[in-house]
């Protein structure tokens, strides 16, 4: 079984439901972290932000992911602290997470969190409007990217020197 064709949605959903049934008393209102302050449903956006770190992550129960620190930000951001490293090709966590972000449409950010997590901040977005409103998909992405970084840039020289072992 592929991580990519769990649902990773419903793992947390049910686990929202029995921490809030395990509580001797009921959660703050204004309380937006962990599973305390979590929806009882997740929105569309918030399924689809756990899908991806569950993906990311090897499995959403198997992901770095310190949970009481969770803060909801209803149907337009969530942020996560991650307890591991994101890599682009042995385990390929970063890739994967930069493909989905662009492919679903949703911003992420990454910064420091403390000494031990790092935070990975998720922003709804749509396909179209002003920057802070919209994201590319990947096809649009990388066409941005291959025009802003030509094909003769001094990095893509030292690369293939590199590749070909000459200490230049």
């Amino acid at each position: 079984m592929s991580y990519a064709t769990m649902d990773h949605a419903d793992w947390v959903e049910r686990n929202i439901v029995a921490h809030k049934r395990m509580l001797a008393r009921k959660p703050r209102k204004d309380c937006r972290k962990g599973f305390s302050g979590a929806p009882d449903r997740l929105s569309p956006f918030q399924r689809t932000c756990m899908h991806i770190l569950g993906i990311v992550g090897g499995g959403i129960y198997n992901a770095p992911i310190s949970w009481e620190t969770i803060e909801w930000g209803g149907d337009r951001w969530l942020r996560v602290a991650w307890r591991s490293e994101l890599s682009t090709f042995d385990g390929a966590e970063l890739s994967k997470l930069v493909f989905l972000a662009h492919e679903c449409r949703i911003r992420v950010s990454i910064g420091a969190a403390n000494f031990r997590h790092v935070e990975i901040m998720l922003h709804r977005r749509a396909a179209s409007g002003g920057i802070s409103e919209r994201h590319p998909g990947m096809d649009q992405m990388l066409t941005t990217m291959r025009g802003y970084i030509p094909h003769d840039a001094p990095i893509f020289c030292a690369r293939d020197a590199m590749l070909a072992g000459d200490p230049a």
